[in-house]
């Protein structure tokens, strides 16, 4: 089985790559005003096997492919393309976060989560066929408060770019 992909280190061990590093969380616009309302990036739901739940963060300033929404169609579970979230989900969100030692790298999640290490791999295989690098992966260990959010941008369709927003 190939080994868990990750980072040499932890970026927040890693002195200037800190001030460098970009991460962003990814959702859609039909969640925006509850995340407005909350003011703060709240944790998703753990995965089974774990308690540890975890704020989702990608590097990847342009999409991360590992966002998956799905639907039934014909009693099956369906995953959503990038443009069936669009338009399901009332657009998409990009929130930039700062960085502190609260976020590890996906590898120090499963590490420190106990996540199943073949149930992390097939994550990742997963990820990585709908386009993902699981490099890019960050989990933040606890919510997000406003105060810590660099950016907001909105997904414009027409020139498939994202628009900053006012925070």
């Amino acid at each position: 089985m190939p080994a868990l992909r990750s980072h040499a280190a932890p970026f927040q061990r890693a002195g200037s790559i800190v001030e460098s590093l970009r991460l962003f969380h990814y959702s859609i616009g039909s969640h925006l005003a509850r995340i407005i309302g909350d003011g703060q990036l709240n944790p998703s739901e753990s995965f089974a096997g774990t308690q540890m739940t975890a704020v989702w963060l990608s590097a990847n300033p342009v999409w991360e492919e590992s966002v998956v929404k799905s639907v039934l169609r014909d009693g099956a579970r369906v995953p959503l393309s990038k443009q069936e979230i669009i338009e399901l989900g009332q657009g998409l969100v990009r929130f930039e976060v700062a960085c502190g030692d609260h976020i590890c790298t996906w590898q120090e999640f499963v590490l420190r989560s106990g996540l199943d290490a073949d149930f992390a791999r097939r994550l990742e295989a997963a990820g990585i066929k709908r386009g993902a690098e699981p490099t890019e992966w960050y989990a933040a260990l606890r919510p997000i408060p406003r105060a810590e959010w660099r950016a907001l941008s909105l997904w414009d369709t027409d020139s498939n770019e994202w628009q900053p927003v006012e925070l």
